[in-house]
């Protein structure tokens, strides 16, 4: 089945591309190769300049002597970038080491234990420093030593929540400390550890706890924020790193790494990347699909025989598609591959024969035995000389008429079979001859078609 794409009102046959490409898969080649070995060319003459360029820097060099190779102005970008990089260090040491991190916000679990403020023990100034934000630091303290050592006693007291209010009917004061498990195996130990140290300084005990799991809005806020400046931190630190030049990011380094000097090794000669060979060879290959369409789109030649009958409505009487490769063409042309898509009409004494027979069979339905042949486009003189031959053994009279004679000489009501040179002739020229031949009122049988 012919598929077609129509462009500016001409066909274009995928099948004839097909046939094109496989015809000159030579010149294909030499296209990937020559575009492959460019391309990987290209890429590597730019990897092995940079490579000259980072061995010419290789070996030792003192911290000395970059402070007075920069600027004032280059030495200020590495001081911000270092202050950077410690303020997002500090930052994930804390977002680390932060127990209130371990806290899953959406299934919190949250200790309230209650101590009963007697008359005896009560007074405004007790109550006062319980508020304070004094007993809740000593209160983690305790913690911190007895319940979380590898931790910080600021990280503690995060968890901790402490006020006072009625405790029960009768108004009695009460002070509630809450706190926020991050590990449920830990409960019986901070509640003991309160216990001695509520009991030993200010005489209390507790009356009751109380285990709640809940949601932390607030908690679940604070992560993701965190998270976030965390996220925004790092990338601006990469993009000032980033902008930072070679001997900018070799006095960094000594910053952060608190040296005096610093030894750059020499880096790894290059070698040719195979991928770039790869994405030259499909490069090449659609460069040379896009060349074949759109000579194909822009040729103003006859391309193949069909086109007299599709365009002119000829009937093509026989054709010869023995082609000839000249020149150059002869090193990407395929014979194998020509033949084997034009089959019988490849061979040129079989070609030549048929279309005979199909000219005599056309003479012998209309009763002619005198025949004009009128070439048009690039002379075939091979191939007609070949026909008149034929022709005359089946007793068909036929006279070639000479380019100089015109088109138009042809007496009135004689038969002419038009000689077209494919890939020679252009539709222009073939539309003149018509136009003549038709004014001139003669009988075109048809067309022969002939590879130029």
């Amino acid at each position: 089945m012919r598929e077609n794409q129509s462009r500016n009102g001409r066909a274009i046959s995928l099948t004839a591309i097909f046939r094109e490409y496989c015809i000159h898969w030579k010149a294909l080649l030499l296209a990937c190769l020559i575009l492959g070995g460019a391309l990987t060319l290209t890429d590597y003459q730019n990897r092995m300049s940079s490579y000259h360029i980072q061995a010419a820097k290789a070996g030792r060099v003192q911290k000395s002597d970059l402070e007075a190779r920069l600027s004032d102005e280059e030495k200020g970008d590495v001081m911000r970038a270092l202050e950077l990089n410690t303020h997002l260090q500090d930052r994930i040491s804390y977002q680390r080491q932060n127990l209130i991190n371990q806290l899953d916000p959406y299934h919190e679990e949250y200790l309230e234990v209650h101590y009963l403020i007697g008359a005896r023990t009560s007074s405004a100034q007790l109550i006062a420093y319980l508020q304070s934000e004094d007993f809740k630091s000593r209160l983690a303290v305790q913690l911190f030593a007895e319940v979380y050592p590898k931790s910080d006693s600021r990280y503690v007291q995060e968890l901790l929540d402490v006020r006072t209010g009625p405790f029960d009917e009768l108004g009695e004061v009460g002070l509630t400390i809450g706190v926020k498990l991050t590990d449920e195996s830990l409960r019986q130990t901070i509640v003991e550890t309160m216990d001695a140290y509520m009991g030993k300084t200010y005489q209390l005990k507790h009356t009751e706890e109380k285990e709640t799991i809940r949601v932390d809005q607030d908690l679940a806020r604070t992560q993701v924020e965190g998270e976030a400046f965390l996220l925004q931190m790092t990338q601006q630190s990469q993009e000032l790193r980033a902008r930072l030049s070679d001997d900018q990011s070799k006095l960094y380094q000594m910053y952060v790494e608190n040296r005096q000097d610093i030894v750059t090794r020499a880096p790894v000669k290059p070698q040719a990347d195979p991928r770039q060979f790869v994405i030259g060879v499909f490069l090449g290959a659609v460069a040379d699909l896009a060349l074949l369409c759109i000579y194909l789109m822009f040729s103003q030649t006859l391309r193949e025989p069909e086109e007299l009958q599709e365009i002119w409505n000829l009937p093509l009487l026989g054709k010869s598609m023995q082609r000839e490769a000249r020149g150059i063409r002869k090193l990407f042309f395929s014979r194998a591959a020509y033949r084997y898509f034009q089959g019988k009409y490849a061979d040129e004494q079989q070609a030549m024969e048929d279309a005979a027979r199909q000219i005599c069979c056309s003479c012998n339905l209309r009763g002619i035995d005198y025949l004009e042949l009128v070439p048009v486009g690039r002379t075939i003189e091979k191939e007609n000389r070949k026909l008149l031959e034929l022709l005359s053994e089946k007793g068909i009279r036929m006279r070639i008429r000479d380019m100089e004679e015109g088109k138009a000489g042809c007496p009135g009501g004689a038969a002419v079979v038009i000689s077209v040179a494919g890939r020679g002739a252009r539709y222009m020229e073939i539309d003149r001859a018509l136009i003549d031949l038709d004014a001139a009122g003669v009988d075109v049988l048809g067309a022969f078609y002939a590879e130029a």
